[in-house]
């Protein structure tokens, strides 16, 4: 009897997972699971440690992500048009978002994803000019 091996992703307990099929035996095996690790390293937003879920020193969660396009380091536009350390978001929030978390906590947010707010879903892309309400142009 000759078996086929087969990898890739299976749907395994309501989630996707990288494994090795030994096809017609029907026997699982699961690999170390790097497809579903990368895409839960890729979500948007970060984790903050406020009770009240507004951004912190350790991150910017997704609601505040569109914020870090202010940021200096998030963006292509010079010194005066732009903020180095926090943006305060206003709205009587008094939310502020801390721009050194922006790149760990906003590179991946497809839902934002727009010329307008996040370039390629990116609210944390430095070759891209900020410039509501218009699209972003590449910068220099």
């Amino acid at each position: 009897m000759k078996l086929a091996l087969m990898v890739g992703l299976t749907w395994f307990s309501g989630r996707w997972v990288d494994a090795l099929t030994i096809e017609g035996t029907g026997h699982l095996r699961l690999r170390a699971n790097t497809v579903a690790r990368e895409a839960a390293e890729m979500r948007c937003g970060g984790m903050t440690h406020r009770d009240d879920d507004l951004p912190d020193h350790i991150g910017t969660p997704a609601p505040y992500c569109i914020h870090c396009r202010k940021c200096c380091d998030c963006n292509a536009n010079s010194a005066e048009d732009c903020e180095s350390s926090t943006v305060d978001v206003g709205g009587g929030s008094g939310a502020v978002v801390f721009c050194n978390t922006c790149e760990s906590s906003c590179s991946h947010c497809p839902a934002l994803d727009s010329l307008a707010a996040c370039p390629g879903g990116d609210c944390c892309a430095p070759g891209w000019k900020h410039q509501p309400p218009f699209n972003a142009t590449r910068g220099v």
